[in-house]
């Protein structure tokens, strides 16, 4: 069973944006998966490249439609994508000594894409729906 099933409440609203997402939803429930199996370990490198090239490719293509239109909030919804590429950045590091559970990069990515989806990136959506 997944960790996370896709419903409507994860939409913004621009759907290049929420098959993004989703995107990234199977990234977690793969994690999650191969966890379950016991081969949580032998993903997470795996995970770390694909969420490395996403977060890079995702977030630019929010930010750039973002400045195109002006959107008030743009300043802070960059700080919050470009703290998240950083984290990514130091769960890889960790990942590569050894000290990175699976368990808690599961939890990390979970807590995070239902924070930022469901709360950040929801009040672009009305925003970049009216202007685009």
């Amino acid at each position: 069973m997944a960790i996370i099933t896709w419903n409507d409440e994860f939409s913004v609203g621009i759907p290049k944006f929420d098959e993004e997402h989703k995107k990234l939803v199977t990234m977690i429930n793969n994690l999650h998966a191969a966890m379950k199996e016991g081969r949580g370990k032998d993903t997470m490198e795996e995970l770390l490249l694909s969420l490395t090239k996403y977060v890079n490719t995702h977030f630019s293509h929010e930010e750039t439609l973002m400045a195109k239109y002006n959107y008030p909030n743009y300043e802070k919804h960059k700080k919050i994508h470009d703290d998240f590429k950083v984290k990514v950045m130091e769960y890889k590091c960790l990942y590569d000594k050894n000290l990175l559970p699976a368990n808690q990069l599961l939890t990390v990515l979970r807590d995070w894409l239902l924070k930022h989806i469901c709360d950040t990136d929801r009040d672009y959506g009305p925003f970049l729906e009216k202007h685009m």
